[in-house]
């Protein structure tokens, strides 16, 4: 019968050692239908390292054998490297560049939207009803107020126009003027 520290120092060896990562290493070839590659050996053998360094500097875990002790190693490594296995990748480059693309087509719709959105509200359209209250002024003179708004909106805002600051009646009493002058 084996005492604890010559367990101790069995479970601790590189041959030891070795038998628990050609077990592991043939479990996940089984399981993911292929071999291992380099950077996921390597990955494995640091995981049995470290599992075994801390059973091993466990005060708990001192009265085990060595196969126990390896049962042990083995339940703290089996969930950690399929976790490492199942860990998302890095992205390639086209699907880098394709979250860029939609992320560049997602902000450019939401500008759009914002545009849409925070623009000025449209005015309602004039009411060109008959009125049945005498009160109110008649359709025709409605529009012609709002003929006259419109024009002056327009000679406000067009910059190409020499007329921009004249006011609406005194572009008509200059035109008038031209008028008479040419027909005599």
């Amino acid at each position: 019968m084996a005492t604890a520290q010559e367990n101790r120092v069995a479970f601790i060896s590189k041959a030891n050692e070795d038998f628990v990562e050609r077990l592991l290493v043939k479990d996940f070839n089984r399981r993911i239908g292929g071999e291992l590659n380099s950077q996921q050996k390597s990955a494995l053998e640091k995981r049995v390292k470290y599992y075994m360094t801390r059973v091993y500097n466990d005060p708990e875990v001192v009265d085990n054998s060595v196969q126990n002790l390896n049962k042990i190693v083995l339940q703290a490594v089996v969930p950690d490297y399929i976790s490492y296995l199942n860990r998302p990748t890095r992205p390639s480059e086209e699907q880098d560049m394709e979250k860029i693309r939609n992320d560049v087509s997602s902000r450019f719709d939401v500008m759009q939207q914002e545009r849409h959105d925070s623009g000025k509200q449209m005015p309602s359209a004039p009411k060109f009803q008959l009125s049945i209250e005498d009160n109110e002024p008649p359709t025709l003179s409605r529009l012609e107020e709002l003929k006259k708004q419109r024009e002056q909106e327009a000679y406000r805002y067009d910059p190409n126009m020499n007329e921009a600051r004249m006011s609406p009646e005194e572009v008509s009493r200059r035109q008038g003027a031209d008028d008479m002058m040419y027909k005599y």
